[in-house]
């Protein structure tokens, strides 16, 4: 099957319900957006990410997401050019978005993340996390950090706060990023189909 490979930037609360579909589906339209925008090329969606989800949602943070579709499905559509050269997207109608789905190869990958310094990451009720701020969080991965079987039971428990604060670790706890990258390396382990997006 020939594919073709697109970009769509996104802000947390839609990350998570990637995340809960097992990085399959994009989440249905809210009732006031008719169109899923996918856009053809990295540039965009972060540009996208860093101008619009990161200052404009409350949450301080926007992701990257790329995903593979058959070429096929996609002809059905036409490519919108909707500003500068970069500028490029298909128009998707909110009520063809299963179909759209279904004839997604593979997974949904975050290939980048991007953040504010006032992020403070999602709430976590349960498990070894719960109730702890994002850097007692770092404190408390940093102490099981030689059990990597221990630290992977920790992601998948409470994997949507991993995938999400992984990247701000990254970019502002300069002083433990040997730390971090050594959790990054864990986390490639335990989601391989992942990409590294944390840099």
């Amino acid at each position: 099957m020939t594919t073709v490979r697109l970009w769509r930037p996104l802000g947390l609360k839609e990350l998570k319900l990637i995340v809960d579909s097992g990085y399959r589906t994009y989440p249905p339209r809210l009732y006031w957006q008719p169109i899923f925008y996918p856009v053809t090329n990295f540039a965009y969606a972060e540009q996208i990410t860093r101008e619009w989800n990161v200052v404009s949602n409350g949450d301080y943070c926007g992701f990257v997401t790329e995903f593979d579709i058959s070429q096929e499905h996609l002809s059905k559509y036409q490519e919108q050019i909707v500003g500068g050269q970069i500028h490029t997207e298909y128009w998707i109608p909110a009520e063809e978005l299963d179909a759209f789905n279904a004839n997604i190869v593979g997974h949904i990958r975050v290939v980048a993340s991007r953040y504010s310094n006032q992020y403070s990451g999602p709430a976590i009720g349960e498990g070894p996390l719960a109730n702890k701020s994002i850097d007692e969080q770092l404190v408390y991965l940093t102490s099981i950090l030689a059990d990597s079987e221990k630290v992977k039971a920790v992601f998948e428990e409470a994997e949507y706060a991993i995938v999400t604060n992984l990247g701000f670790w990254k970019q502002f706890r300069k002083d433990k990023e040997p730390i971090v990258d050594q959790l990054i390396r864990v986390w490639s382990e335990f989601r391989p189909e992942q990409k590294n997006c944390y840099y």
